[in-house]
């Protein structure tokens, strides 16, 4: 079968001559531009006109390095479905641009409404207690609603724990029961620090300020970058947390059917001191949690679920501030 070819060299019989002159091999390996217009039907520069120039920012490729994409492309990455328990945050396609995504101000703003609901809650339970010291000590009697207080703070209590463990591994955190958190976990707390308060006046302003101070101090070593987490550091904070808790529920029993506390002495004061550093371990991941889900343009609706760790976490941190004063004052009086 003969070959036949568009290219001028393989015609009118010049293919051998231009061999012996030297010139085939040349002419093969170097069409012209009219024979690129022919064979590819690409458009060629032609005399006077620039060739096309390539996309600005490309380079060509040297050696053996791939060639570069033009200045400014980002390669498209796979998307993925949000798991927020996971730490994946990122915004779901076609849901809006950035006026939906989370700032630190969300945060805030319904760190307010946690917090003030608390106080709230916890002033109404606190004038509760106190008006049924008040009564008792004046020999009016405690009262329908005083002798209901306990009662009413343990249900309350086993609430706000409950809506707690169902908020925390629910995929979206739900604002509803943020808010009956809160008002429940307030009311414990009004009821707790006045009873404490009864037995050691000023303990309840002394238990805010420590753990303002708690907090102040652990934000200002996470700022500086002085305290983080690690995967490593966690999982032993996680078993920590889980052995702190077990002996809180053997002490829980102790306390119900003995009549007494394992949380006393030095022996409290340092088991009181451990939990105060495993809830800053908690902060701080609360913290780290908060950051990343601004930089990776979580929704809005996130902000209810850092504002809840947070708010869970100051509610630890408060109580364990609380009792390790309580055992501090107990050991100064005696």
């Amino acid at each position: 079968m003969a070959f036949r070819s568009s290219n001028p060299v393989f015609k009118e019989g010049n293919f051998r001559e231009k061999m012996r002159n030297g010139e085939g091999a040349e002419a093969i390996h170097a069409p012209s531009a009219a024979d690129l217009d022919r064979m590819y039907g690409a458009p060629s520069a032609q005399p006077g006109q620039q060739p096309p120039q390539p996309p600005q920012g490309y380079q060509a490729p040297r050696g053996n390095q791939p060639p570069q994409p033009p200045m400014g492309y980002q390669p498209q990455q796979g998307y993925q479905q949000p798991d927020y328990a996971a730490g994946d945050l990122s915004v779901q396609h076609g849901q809006g641009g950035q006026g939906e995504r989370m700032v630190m101000g969300d945060v805030l703003n319904k760190m307010t409404i946690l917090l003030g609901l608390i106080v709230a809650s916890g002033a109404v339970a606190w004038f509760i207690v106190m008006g049924t010291v008040r009564g008792a000590m004046s020999g009016a009697g405690i009262g329908a609603l005083g002798g209901a207080i306990i009662p009413m703070v343990v249900i309350a209590a086993i609430g706000a724990f409950v809506i707690a463990m169902i908020n925390q591994f629910k995929r979206v955190t739900s604002p509803a029961l943020s808010v009956i958190y809160a008002v429940l976990e307030g009311f414990v707390l009004g009821a707790i620090s006045a009873i404490a308060e009864v037995a050691y006046p000023g303990i309840a302003l002394q238990a805010v300020l420590g753990t303002i101070l708690v907090f102040a101090v652990t934000l200002g070593l996470y700022r500086s970058g002085k305290y983080r987490t690690s995967p490593r550091m966690t999982r032993i904070v996680m078993v920590a947390a889980m052995a702190y808790l077990a002996f809180s529920l053997v002490n829980l029993g102790v306390v119900v059917f003995a009549g007494t506390s394992m949380r006393t002495g030095v022996f409290g004061m340092l088991i009181g001191l451990f939990a105060v550093l495993l809830a800053t371990y908690f902060l701080v991941m609360d913290f780290e949690f908060i950051q990343g889900a601004i930089e990776q343009g979580a929704p809005k609706h996130v902000a209810w679920t850092a504002a809840f760790g947070l708010t869970v976490t100051l509610v630890w941190i408060y109580i364990e501030v609380l009792r390790l004063l309580m055992i501090i004052r107990e050991m100064v009086d005696r």
